[in-house]
């Protein structure tokens, strides 16, 4: 194809001087220093990202629950993410510091999802003291994301070579998604690196099955099962692949019956010692019970039906309900019950709960996708693959363009083709299944684990093209890759410490992102203390503000005093009382973008701590009416409403123009 292509002196000229530069670069000390570099820059910007942003939704739950685990040696809290990770980041904190708790909030049912609650009191006891917390929290992470590093290495270096290891460094340590994640107390980072490390562990002992290499797989699978409980499918995913080489090597190598009895014994070995692995986690409390021992809540593991409210007028827009909310378990009664399940207790109907959340989406009316401004019963097959358009950077998408093109011309060993399949094959999988969970489409960062994959596919563009300086197209493809290479820090650094709510020029920026995805792709309350700085340049005469504010406490326990917005009056709601304030005075306004795309998650209240209002979806989106005058972290929107304003907002209400039910 590239051939018979004819380039002109100017491009001899970039891609000649490209490999001479990349070579001089790139030789093995200078590849340390370079990768040295790297991580430093990478720790520096997840360091500072740990340090000015406020604690987001979910952190709240997960330290608290981290620290049950320390302190009451339990694990029902946060039942539907395994342990590992918020084990580590509160482990710090329940050595060196003393939180003040209220443990009377525990509650050992995972269903009641109490670490919400004793996430919120942990703020509101501490108060300000609780920053300080989730900063020593985030350091004690940050080393997983370094680790993400390593293992990107290793895939780019053994496929391709040293260039491809240091450019697979390079995409990872100025990813915006991987910054964003890095130094957040969630399992979303530490997944992903688990799910590459163990991709990577698998593919070395494909290559080679032995003892020591069966326990590092064994060990490898195991902390990548106590980080999600999604690769539970890992044993499955390997498996199919080690069959798909064992039959290869009979059909052509001619290899014996034997070696390949004696490889699957150890595959069988390996996939035993990570469930043991498992369980030995949990303290094996709770682990082999019968399947029919279990009271589900999900309508899969359950099996109560759900059926469609009749509505006359329109059928099919009638909202599904379950007959009935009860626990049950449709395993119950049948043979399968008596099967003993091979995990601990709480991992089981952490597993359950998940599902039911899934579920939620196509029924529950607070439980909606967004998309495109779009909120709906369930979600869409290709939210997730917007999502990478809109979420990575276009140099890393230009990247793996040009991947694509190189392996396609490529001619690899047998080794390499293999590596290519432990790769690429488990993160495909995975992409269609979590595409294919259309249930809840509001979080992208359930998609995560496949970016790892991506940035070392990428890579492979730092080594194919000036292999051969000969095919001159390669060359120029090359020069665009370095353009890549030097494009995407600049980007990064651009958008830092606003990681969490970035979107590439595709998706219209970070400004205005939140009409194409929502929640935590926008705003995860990670702004407050941009907030807080923001405020202090206002003169006091104007405190408090109306806030409405995206997170799981109330900004008032760390000093931000503050009124809730009058909330979009709707007919439905009447009764409630904040619907009676339908004036809306003049004054400065701040407001989660995730409130203005019509989100219907409850808002903090601005008198109790530990009180949160739900006024329903669209309560504040009216705010589309007016001017931003400002962004707060482009995570929150300012508005300074005039009396002009307030007299158009009562206009508009009189008219039934802004309604909630609208």
């Amino acid at each position: 194809m590239f051939g018979d292509w004819k380039a002109g002196p100017e491009c001899r000229l970039i891609s000649s001087t490209s490999v001479r530069v990349m070579r001089a670069l790139l030789s093995k000390p200078m590849a340390a220093c370079v990768i040295t570099l790297l991580l430093s820059i990478h720790t520096a910007l997840l360091v500072y990202s740990a340090k000015v942003h406020s604690p987001t939704w979910d952190e709240v739950g997960h330290l608290a629950a981290g620290l049950s685990h320390w302190e009451l040696r339990k694990f029902e809290l946060y039942s539907v993410n395994p342990p590992l990770v918020r084990t580590i980041a509160a482990a710090p904190v329940y050595l060196f510091c003393t939180p003040k708790m209220d443990w009377s909030y525990y509650r050992s049912d995972p269903t009641l999802r109490s670490e919400v609650y004793l996430g919120r009191r942990m703020i509101a006891l501490n108060g300000i003291d609780s920053l300080r917390f989730f900063y020593i929290a985030r350091l004690a992470l940050i080393p997983l994301s370094l680790v993400g590093a390593l293992f990107c290495f290793l895939w780019a270096k053994t496929l391709f070579g040293l260039d491809a290891g240091v450019a697979a460094v390079l995409l990872w340590s100025f990813s915006p998604n991987v910054l964003a994640y890095g130094s957040l107390i969630t399992p979303d980072l530490g997944s992903s690196v688990a799910f590459l490390g163990a991709c990577f562990t698998f593919w070395q002992w494909l290559e080679r099955p032995a003892g020591a290499l069966t326990l590092l797989l064994s060990l490898a699978m195991a902390i990548a099962m106590v980080t999600k409980s999604v690769w539970l499918g890992l044993p499955v995913l390997f498996g199919g692949i080690l069959l798909l080489k064992i039959a290869k090597d009979y059909f052509s190598a001619g290899k014996s019956r034997h070696s390949a009895f004696r490889t699957l014994v150890l595959f069988g070995v390996a996939v035993a010692g990570s469930l043991v692995g498992v369980n030995a986690c949990y303290g094996f409390r709770g682990s082999c019970r019968p399947l029919g021992s279990y009271q589900f809540l999900s309508q899969r593991l359950s099996g109560v039906e759900l059926i469609r409210l009749p509505l006359n007028d329109c059928p099919e827009c009638a909202p599904m309900v379950r007959t009935s909310m009860e626990p049950a378990n449709r395993f119950a009664s049948r043979w399968t019950g008596a099967i003993p399940i091979p995990l601990p207790e709480n991992y089981t109907k952490g597993i359950d709960i998940q599902i039911r959340d899934f579920e939620r989406g196509h029924y529950d009316g607070r439980w909606q996708s967004y998309l495109l401004g779009s909120w709906q019963q369930g979600g869409w097959w290709h939210y997730y693959l917007l999502g990478l358009v809109w979420k990575l950077p276009i140099p890393t998408l230009l990247a793996i363009i040009i991947a694509v093109v190189s392996s396609l011309l490529a001619k690899e060993t047998a080794s390499v083709r293999w590596g290519y399949v432990c790769l690429l094959v488990p993160a495909t999988a995975f992409f269609i299944a979590v595409s294919a969970s259309t249930g809840l489409n509001r979080y992208f960062r359930y998609c995560l684990p496949v970016l790892p994959t991506l940035l070392v596919f990428a890579s492979q563009t730092a080594v194919r093209w000036h292999a051969s300086t000969k095919r001159l197209a390669h060359g120029c493809l090359f020069s665009l890759f370095i353009a890549c290479c030097i494009w995407l820090p600049v980007v990064s650094v651009r958008s830092n410490p606003h990681h969490l709510s970035y979107f590439n020029e595709l998706g219209g920026g970070p400004s205005t992102g939140y009409q194409l995805l929502s929640d935590t792709s926008v705003d995860s309350g990670q702004d407050l203390l941009l907030l807080v700085k923001w405020l202090a340049e206002r003169s006091p005469g104007e405190k408090p503000i109306y806030l409405a504010y995206f997170g799981s406490f109330s900004p008032s326990d760390i000093g931000i005093g503050f009124k809730l917005p009058p909330p979009r009056p709707s007919r439905r709601a009447s009764g409630h009382p904040a619907y009676r304030r339908e004036q809306l005075s003049p004054g400065w306004y701040v407001i989660s973008k995730n409130y203005v795309a019509g989100h219907s998650m409850p808002v903090p209240s601005a008198t109790a701590t530990l009180h949160f209002h739900y006024f329903g979806p669209n309560a504040f989106s009216y705010f589309r009416h007016f001017p931003v005058v400002e962004e707060i972290g482009h995570s929150m929107n300012v508005y300074h409403i005039t009396r002009a304003d307030s007299e158009r907002f009562a206009e508009l209400v009189a008219l039934n123009h802004i309604s909630a039910d609208r």
